[in-house]
């Protein structure tokens, strides 16, 4: 026990008072160091980032270096300032311009229809040179004719070049720009001759849907990371893109094809024909001319190290009020980086020490910290030691991505005791808990933990939705009830959607009623029994908002995640050719409510639902419903040869539905629907018909 026990009781009392305990207030985010830059010089490169210590508190830069001497990969570091490197943002200011190099400035002037308008300016003679080249109609059409929703959009005439530039390259003879793009204004590169001054587009499939963030230009090539776009989504993770410049292609590196450590490029760098690159989990130099690699991964080691921090319940208040406390070097667990030439087997598990660590705070009993609720008094060496002593898979399952899931990471025999030691429960009624970490209790599943929970709920009155999990976890029916109870009454400090997640979590199937209506199917599909998602089907017949909602789900989705089986895809049928076939909604309707005919057909068409396809062509006369049925049609049957436009007038709509009668009519006893793939390349090639050449 701790020998702290006179101020140890102050610090209880002042924990009774608080409303909802939260004692994991630090990061679990451990990721490896992002490169903010590199810098190259005739001896040396250098990949500076950012080491942020504990909680970014103190940043200090570092940098792995690679010696263009001796081959040879190093570190330098710490610096308290940030390296000087060049900003590669334009000014969106009409009197500001930003230098590229010596001889040009990028200008903005204002901004249209269209984006932003720039200009390349000479320094020698302020001559403005127009970033806005012509592109062909048929070009801007092969730049999107790869992506899914530009297919499906159906319009008339193809998207307009963006005029959004991200960033640029330089090299000898030209200036690269990277713009940023979107199947509504494809993106690429632009191209401007130093001598001529002209401006050439350079755009493709590869890159014309997104935006360029990242680029460098070497002697035969311009390489090009990219942020991908859909539907307004935007992730890396794409590798890196080669444009020879010679012959006018691309190519895609990736960590499949290549020697790259992943394929979340975060800068790059070149000089000659050496290419620098930085990803997510490594840094790479490649020599494009020979095709030879030198690649390292960043590798995290936990490591103790301490803190000077006030002291709790220590101190004086001085004679002009001021609060002086005493303050002690407190252990802290922190992430040590290194390169290393292969990617570490246990990289989880020292990152999930590491966050562990912050969460927990581990301090031994002797530590003048050990009087604290925001501790865990253990040794932090035993706490390391028994940490690593688990099975690297067990932590691997605990990451969302670089967020550690605490309660999931605590959740094994020999971890689950540092979650209980975070509940207290004092005579004097003070408790405290860390609702962050007490799930793991439930989890684990051990019933030894039930009477420590037991007494904390009863102690707290409301101990909160972690508590009541781990207890309905552990087979006592209270924490159910509570979670049931909070969920119709409210749970103040809580939200609904916490108490919400801990039910489905259980997979009590009482709240299926409850997400039903708030139309929340994709979660009610997670709990609900087959007899209770059929019944939920069935209602939404009936209910307009809540059809809308479901097909909207099945969309996105996809329809095997909404129908399992068959009576399920019966039914969402019914529902989708319900929808398609009901009366437009009014102006207010929201966006969802205002695609309902493309969402359904849409749906109909990933059922390959053949009892639709009548109703699909009686669609077609409607202006309305015609992308949806054209679409849908085309996908199902994998027939190209509509002679109707994607954008057609009464006439030709009517020209689209005789078309389709006689081909169904013809074909109706015999046909077997298309795949998915070949539904998808007949649209593609109808679409491409009605492109204009030129």
């Amino acid at each position: 026990m701790s020998s702290h026990a006179a101020p140890r009781a102050l610090l209880w009392l002042l924990a009774a008072l608080v409303a909802r305990p939260a004692l994991a207030q630090r990061s679990t985010r451990v990721a490896p160091p992002e490169v903010a830059a590199i810098s190259v010089t005739p001896l040396l490169a250098r990949f500076y980032w950012a080491d942020c210590g504990e909680d970014c508190f103190d940043r200090s830069w570092r940098a792995w270096t690679f010696s263009r001497t001796t081959d040879t990969w190093g570190s330098l570091g710490p610096r308290p300032t940030a390296p000087t490197i060049p900003s590669k943002q334009p000014a969106y200011e009409p009197a500001k311009s930003v230098r590229l190099d010596g001889a040009f400035r990028l200008a903005y002037s204002r901004s249209d229809a269209r984006g932003p308008v720039f200009s390349v300016v000479s320094t020698a003679d302020k001559r403005r040179f127009s970033l806005r080249p012509a592109v062909s109609a048929a070009e801007r059409w092969r730049a999107v004719a790869d992506h899914r929703l530009a297919v499906r959009s159906l319009t008339k005439e193809p998207p307009h070049l963006s005029t959004a530039i991200r960033t640029w390259a330089t090299s000898a003879d030209a200036i690269w720009f990277g713009l940023q793009g979107h199947y509504t204004a494809p993106g690429g590169l632009l191209r401007f001759d130093r001598k001529t001054h002209r401006v050439e587009a350079i755009v493709d499939p590869m890159i014309s849907t997104a935006t360029v963030v990242e680029m460098a230009a070497s002697r035969a090539a311009v390489w090009v990371a990219v942020d991908t776009n859909y539907g307004g989504m935007s992730r890396r993770g794409t590798g890196i893109l080669r444009y020879d410049r010679a012959a006018r292609s691309w190519r895609r590196l990736t960590a499949q094809n290549s020697p790259l450590p992943d394929d979340d490029v975060l800068t790059i760098a070149a000089t000659g024909d050496t290419v620098w690159v930085a990803t997510r989990t490594g840094v790479a130099v490649l020599d494009d001319a020979s095709g030879r690699w030198s690649v390292r991964h960043a590798r995290v080691a936990a490591a103790i190290d301490s803190v000077t921090e006030s002291i709790p319940a220590t101190g004086h208040t001085d004679e002009d009020g001021v609060r002086r406390w005493e303050s002690d070097a407190r252990p802290v667990i922190v992430a040590r980086w290194e390169l290393t030439e292969r990617p570490a087997p246990d990289d989880s598990r020292e990152r999930a020490i590491v966050a562990l660590g912050r969460v927990l705070r581990p301090v031994p009993e002797s530590s003048p910290f050990a009087v604290g609720w925001l501790e865990t008094v253990v040794d932090p060496d035993s706490f390391v030691a028994t940490l690593r002593s688990v099975p690297v898979a067990h932590f691997d399952s605990a990451w969302g991505g670089d967020e550690l899931v605490v309660e999931r990471a605590l959740a094994h025999p020999r971890l689950v005791r540092f979650a209980a030691a975070t509940i207290h429960v004092e005579e004097h009624g003070g408790t405290s808990w860390d609702s962050e970490v007490v799930g793991a209790l439930g989890w684990a599943g051990d019933p030894a933990y039930l009477p420590t929970l037991r007494e904390l709920a009863t102690a707290a009155s409301e101990p909160g939705p972690s508590v009541a999990f781990a207890l309905a976890r552990l087979g006592d029916t209270t924490g159910t009830a509570m979670l049931r109870t909070w969920l119709a009454r409210g749970l103040s400090g809580y939200g609904a959607g916490e108490i919400r997640n801990r039910l489905i979590q259980l997979g009590d199937t009482t709240i299926v009623p409850w997400l039903a209506a708030r139309e929340e199917y994709g979660a009610a599909r997670q709990v609900a029994t087959r007899a209770q998602w059929h019944a939920l089907v069935r209602d939404a017949l009936a209910r307009p908002s809540a059809a809308t909602a479901l097909l909207y789900t099945a969309r996105w989705s996809g329809v095997d995640a909404v129908a399992p089986d068959a009576e399920s895809r019966a039914l969402l049928a019914r529902l989708a050719r319900a929808a398609f076939a009901a009366p437009p909604p009014p102006d207010s309707a929201s966006y969802v409510e205002r695609e309902g005919a493309l969402t359904a057909a849409q749906v109909l068409a990933a059922l390959r639902d053949t009892a639709a396809v009548p109703e699909l062509i009686a669609g077609l006369a409607d202006a309305r419903r015609y992308a949806g049925a054209m679409v849908a049609l085309i996908e199902m049957t994998g027939a190209d040869d509509c002679p109707a436009p994607p954008a057609p007038t009464a006439e030709e709509r009517d020209v689209a539905r005789r078309f389709w009668a006689a081909w169904w009519d013809a074909r109706r006893a015999t046909f077997v629907p298309a795949s998915q793939d070949a539904g998808l390349a007949a649209l593609r090639r109808w679409r491409e018909r009605w492109v204009p050449r030129g």
